[in-house]
């Protein structure tokens, strides 16, 4: 009995991995299996699953979380670049006016984020997370995140 205690109640890199690999397993089960008519919320139940076990005091060890969360947001950087890749053209037809478009967009973001900084006086690092989180920008977002640790240590 202390073996399956240890596995899954005292942090460690084992235990970690087991957690993260069951609450997969069940999100994908779940996803698969529950769905109300012809609607499933499919892969979105591994962060249900995830929920529902932390809600319960499951912790995994900080280290492995850390891995974890750069590995998923390489992989997720990854396969957005595989399925949007192959119809990337960016100088063609419309090319040129649509990298322009895109470089105002976030030149504007940019100046509204510093610009909300200075008239609410909120610290740049969380500014710069809202910018991220507001524009659904996930790379963006880990590069924030990593900046703040690197200045705040």
């Amino acid at each position: 009995m202390s073996f399956f205690h240890d596995l899954f109640l005292t942090p460690s890199v084992t235990q970690s991995i087991v957690l993260l690999t069951l609450v997969v397993c069940l999100g994908l089960c779940a996803g698969e299996h529950l769905r109300i008519k012809n609607f499933s919320l499919g892969i979105t139940w591994i962060l249900f699953v995830g929920i529902i076990l932390s809600s319960f005091g499951i912790s995994i060890d900080p280290q492995v979380s850390h891995f974890a969360k750069n590995f998923g947001l390489i992989l997720f950087v990854y396969s957005i670049g595989l399925q949007v890749g192959p119809s990337f053209s960016p100088f063609g037809k419309s090319g040129l006016r649509l990298n322009l478009l895109a470089v105002a967009i976030v030149l504007l973001g940019c100046a509204i984020t510093i610009a909300l900084h200075y008239l609410t006086g909120i610290d740049m690092s969380t500014m710069a997370g809202i910018m991220s989180g507001a524009v659904m920008n996930t790379p963006s977002l880990g590069a924030v995140q990593q900046t703040a640790s690197d200045i705040l240590g």
